[in-house]
């Protein structure tokens, strides 16, 4: 048998287990492992429905977290964010800024190096504890977005909430929380994984048919509305990470019922490809990431 004849045999294989039901398919496909918050967007986790829970708490989980800043994924993601975020920031550098969900402040420190008050809050002790080791001039504060916040009312001119929307199991009120915060006219950036080609939906899988053929994995779009329609909107990637699905016109939703006009709605993607399976190759080939902008009404 011929070479060709192999590979047209393998590629027969191949759509077979590509058309069987997921519990099948999932038998024969070989899945990358997963990290924390925004780390799911580039690899294929198993899906597990469970009850919510504020996981970055979890000082393992914050931890893990933090080494994926440091990889090559986590530095392709914070520059394509910080490189779509800086157009839409006020010009003034006497702006006031809110990172909230903020991490360990990597966003927090890019910004102070113009604007002179940049203040940040995350839920995890220890992703704030990493945050004022790194940047000890910013003024960071542990709490939670959908709960009491310690700042005035209309104190900032922008409210940035980066790559956690997914994360707030009170959306409304966290919404409700921002827009108190920001002065009239206001803006609140939202950076957001891209519901329709993220996981759950969205799952990279090359297989061992791939990974024999040293093909890239592909991206392979499950029904969406298998996951909207779910009572249980919390999942888990490798047993370890809880996160919760919104479709994206509920993040929306969410957002103008607390008073937010939508101004803008922006995919983001890299400019270069990659000759490597990273986030630039995923990001130069589909809108994973999002960035929409909102305004708050002058009184």
């Amino acid at each position: 048998m011929s070479l060709q004849s192999i590979i047209l045999h393998f590629d027969f294989l191949f759509l077979i287990l590509y058309i069987l039901p997921t519990p099948l398919y999932s038998l024969f496909f070989i899945s990358s492992g997963a990290g924390p918050r925004s780390t799911w967007l580039y690899s294929t986790p198993s899906l597990c429905y469970t009850t919510p829970m504020n996981y970055y708490e979890n000082e393992v989980i914050a931890t893990q977290f933090l080494d994926f800043l440091k990889s090559t994924n986590g530095t392709i993601q914070q520059e394509i964010l910080l490189k779509y975020l800086l157009p839409r920031l006020p010009i003034n550098g006497d702006a006031t800024i809110l990172d909230a969900a903020c991490g360990n402040g990597w966003l927090s420190g890019a910004l102070a190096l113009k604007y002179h008050d940049v203040q940040a809050f995350d839920s995890s002790p220890t992703l704030i504890k990493a945050g004022q080791q790194k940047f000890p001039d910013i003024t960071f504060i542990i709490a939670n977005a959908s709960g009491e916040l310690p700042y005035r009312p209309e104190q900032f001119d922008c409210v940035i909430l980066n790559m956690a929307a997914h994360d707030l199991e009170n959306q409304p009120k966290a919404f409700e929380n921002f827009y108190k915060l920001l002065k009239p006219e206001g803006k609140l950036l939202v950076t957001m994984a891209n519901p329709y080609y993220s996981y759950p939906v969205g799952i990279w899988k090359r297989g061992w048919i791939g990974a024999i053929l040293r093909r890239k994995p592909q991206l392979k779009i499950r029904p969406y509305n298998w996951f909207r329609n779910l009572a249980n909107r919390s999942f888990q990637w490798n047993k370890k990470m809880t996160s919760l699905f919104y479709p994206l016109s509920e993040h929306v939703t969410n957002i103008i019922s607390s008073g937010f006009i939508l101004t803008a709605y922006q995919d983001l993607q890299t400019e270069n490809d990659s000759q490597k399976f990273n986030a630039t190759y995923q990001l130069n080939r589909f809108p994973i990431l999002l960035l929409l902008e909102f305004k708050k009404p002058s009184k």
